[in-house]
């Protein structure tokens, strides 16, 4: 619409541009003024929107790979010095076999942040689709408890959820939103006190679903936006935003009735992706 407008100003520009100069017609002359001021502030403000963006896409890149420098190469860095314990044979007070598991793990993180990056560009880039079909979130809520049932337990944390809702059916990518639930439950733990409970709330808000996570020092983090606390945290919530926003949800900052803030998630309860 706002190029055909233009297209119609051009043309009457140049017919009353025509006429303004071989007739001499002076209320001729003040539209063509007219139509050119127009042209100009909106050719200035096309410039400086370009601008703005290209300093937010340039803000975003340079963070990037800051987060990038960061959580790769503290994993990496960990992998060397553990091989080079075993290489010089210099490993009196660990066992050989915990600086293996120590370097499993680390390299588990490394491969588990590729993954990460790569995804988070095919979204970003439109070449990942969403498969739709319709599950149960308290089920597959479930799954994610028992796929982190041994990390909550090194830390003797609980997992509990509480249902506001009598209806916990949802249309979306199953194994993307399981993604967002394995990280959020994942940093959750990574926050809460040892000995302490991680509570999932799935509440009903209309047309939408609210999860929310009762983990204080993780939404804490989040609003303080400490960029290094934990390893692949940032490319993770990055991810995360990412799968929520194409789902046409939302990922914020709530507060219960402590004013305890919590993280939560709302999701469109019927498919509506952003890509249909």
């Amino acid at each position: 619409m706002g190029n055909m407008i233009d297209l119609i100003c051009l043309v009457l520009y140049f017919y009353l541009l025509k006429i303004s100069c071989f007739e001499g017609n002076l209320a001729t002359f003040f539209v063509v003024c007219t139509i050119t001021l127009y042209f100009i502030i909106k050719y200035k403000r096309v410039k400086d929107s370009e601008l703005n963006l290209k300093k937010r896409l340039d803000t975003q890149w340079e963070n990037f790979i800051e987060l990038l420098n960061h959580d790769l190469k503290i994993p990496t860095i960990a992998q060397l010095r553990g091989l080079e314990l075993l290489e010089n044979n210099n490993t009196k007070n660990i066992s050989k076999e915990e600086i293996i598991s120590h370097i499993k793990q680390s390299c588990k993180y490394t491969l588990d942040m590729i993954s990460m990056i790569v995804e988070a560009y095919n979204f970003e880039n439109n070449s990942s689709k969403l498969v739709y079909e319709r599950f149960n979130m308290t089920e597959l809520l479930t799954h994610c408890f028992e796929d982190l049932s041994i990390s909550a337990m090194e830390k003797n944390i609980t997992f509990a959820y509480n249902l506001k809702s009598n209806d916990t059916y949802l249309e979306a990518d199953k194994s993307e939103i399981k993604k967002v639930m394995i990280n959020l439950l994942s940093n959750s733990i990574n926050y809460t006190g040892r000995g302490n409970e991680v509570n999932v709330t799935i509440s009903d808000k209309g047309n939408e679903m609210q999860i929310s996570l009762s983990s204080k020092e993780f939404a804490n983090n989040l609003i303080n936006g400490s960029k290094y606390s934990t390893i692949g945290q940032s490319i993770g919530m990055y991810l995360c935003k990412k799968i929520i926003e194409i789902h046409r949800g939302k990922l914020y900052i709530t507060e219960n009735e402590k004013k305890d803030k919590i993280v939560s998630f709302s999701l469109p309860k019927i498919a509506n992706s952003i890509y249909n």
